[in-house]
């Protein structure tokens, strides 16, 4: 059963006590960090106009136990002493409702007793979110927002943002990204899905504000820390599903590691995309790997990023060496306009790895470039709608060395 440990406002709106507010809310900063109270330290600013808030926080295992970035404690503080609904739901296997949006009683006559009262509400905040741990196993952030958004447009005190405390790396629900090729796919195929599965509709978000912080970058063991192309793709995921669902994405960076939240119920840690060449075998590249492309183009995204992933390789395939390599270029089912087009698509991004390996040194005539389009290996449509992980499996660069 959902817990309540706050309850609806019962004073007015406060006109006064400003002053003391601006003392309190240094000491409610470091109360809510966990930090020891630093001789000397400055207050932090006070936001006027706070707004309702609903807490999206990551309690399972694979990250850090929950903490709350000082951006977000000057949320949580202006909605306290704006009087306005602060919520709060865990990330985990089955997400829960740890407090409904609803805002906290204040109590006193004085600017005085209400400030104090504001740090009791404030710490009531702290309090659940470092406690909070999870009581079904897994993670589920897409699961986690949807629920989020739904109690935030129908609390009685209105909610205008979601600030989702997560790494995002969740091992089910409809974004589950330990199924293969999952983290590779694109940010674009993903909202198809969605869409198409009717998980989100174009107003799923709307109205709100929805801040992620410290997406793929939160870690504890067994989860290892992704690489930085990783990751971009996976904000690049979440940020699209919330402007399609009519919402406005925030990224706010925050990387964290540490001891794991204490928990016997397991989360399957993530796996990183394929990010080097094997040499003297076969390595599949695609967008969570340095070897990217834009939508439908042979440009990579990031070219630097490529050169420093296939300089090995080039050195490794020189003049006077017996080393060769063949690279293919393979394609998704998604937006194809014909087979000839996917075969031309696939055969110039082959080319241009191959031009970047000539480029860094490597003898062109030990390299073999071709491409074959869309080889459905494995099929990436299901009852006629594409699914993004299949489609990224196939929306790569396969390269083959032989010594």
């Amino acid at each position: 059963m959902d817990s309540s440990p706050m309850q609806r406002g019962s004073g007015s709106r406060r006109t006064s006590g400003r002053a003391a507010s601006v003392a309190l809310l240094a000491t409610t900063a470091l109360a809510l960090s966990g930090c020891a109270a630093q001789a000397g330290a400055a207050p932090a600013p006070v936001f006027p106009g706070g707004q309702g808030v609903e807490l999206v926080i990551g309690a399972h295992a694979n990250q850090p136990e929950p903490v709350l970035p000082t951006s977000v404690q000057n949320r949580i503080m202006a909605a306290v002493q704006a009087e306005r609904a602060i919520g709060v739901l865990t990330v985990e296997g089955t997400p829960r409702v740890l407090q409904p949006p609803l805002p906290m009683s204040v109590t006193g006559s004085t600017p005085d007793e209400r400030a104090a009262s504001d740090k009791r509400n404030a710490a009531s905040v702290a309090s659940l979110v470092h406690t909070a741990r999870p009581s079904t196993a897994g993670a589920d952030l897409m699961s986690a927002l949807l629920r989020a958004a739904e109690t935030a447009k129908t609390a009685p005190d209105p909610v205008r943002r979601i600030v989702a405390i997560d790494n995002g790396l969740s091992d089910r629900g409809p974004v589950n990204f330990t199924v293969p090729g999952m983290t590779d796919a694109n940010a674009k195929d993903v909202v198809s899905s969605l869409l198409k599965h009717r998980t989100i509709t174009p107003t799923t978000f709307k109205g709100l504000t929805v801040e992620f912080v410290g997406l793929g970058t939160t870690v504890a063991a067994p989860q290892t820390k992704l690489p930085a192309s990783q990751v971009t793709a996976l904000t690049s995921v979440y940020s699209a599903v919330v402007k399609a669902g009519g919402g406005t994405p925030v990224v706010t960076p925050l990387e964290r590691t540490g001891p794991a939240i204490h928990t016997d119920l397991p989360v399957k840690a993530v796996g990183k995309s394929n990010t080097e060449v094997t040499l003297g075998g076969t390595s599949a590249l695609g967008d969570g790997s340095s070897v990217a492309f834009e939508p439908g183009t042979a440009t990579f995204r990031d070219p630097a990023a490529a050169r420093r992933l296939l300089t090995p390789l080039a050195k490794w395939l020189e003049p006077g060496t017996s080393h060769r390599a063949v690279v293919v270029g393979t394609t998704s089912s998604e937006g194809s306009a014909s087979k000839a087009s996917d075969l031309k698509l696939s055969r110039e991004r082959a080319q241009a790895v191959k031009d970047v390996l000539v480029s860094l040194g490597a003898d062109a005539g030990r390299i073999q470039a071709e491409g074959k389009g869309y080889i459905a290996d494995p099929p990436d449509r299901v009852h006629g709608v594409l699914d993004p992980a299949k489609a990224a499996q196939n929306r790569v660069v396969r390269i083959t060395t032989t010594f």
